[in-house]
């Protein structure tokens, strides 16, 4: 019996220190929050939950849902998405104090 298309079930996503860090503003113009990521191989829903658990540590005051596409035509497929309870998000993929660190190529950004 052959597959007919891909699997939609992802693991082996490696964090490293050098790819652990997601720094951003949860207010415009505001500081910039910290989040690392723990050390360790995910599978796609694991990571989402890791950013998760970062980003509210990060800042205790918002909560953030992490989603994925995982649309196989969509040209976005397994992007990860991050969305905010509050009013305001900016992900500083190029400015932040970590750039270096950036988790951004990981999550289907570019850094």
């Amino acid at each position: 019996m052959a597959l007919r298309a891909r699997s939609v079930f992802l693991f082996g996503f490696e964090i490293t220190k050098l790819n652990s860090s997601l720094d951003f503003r949860s207010v415009n113009a505001g500081p910039i929050k910290m989040a690392t990521l723990r050390v360790g191989f995910y599978s796609l829903t694991g990571l989402m939950a890791e950013i998760k658990r970062a980003m509210e540590a990060a800042d205790p005051l918002n909560q953030y849902t992490i989603t994925a596409d995982r649309t196989i035509n969509s040209g976005l497929e397994n992007r990860v998405r991050i969305a905010t309870s509050g009013a305001y998000l900016d992900l500083l993929f190029l400015t932040g104090p970590r750039v270096s660190s950036s988790i951004a190529p990981l999550i289907g950004f570019a850094a």
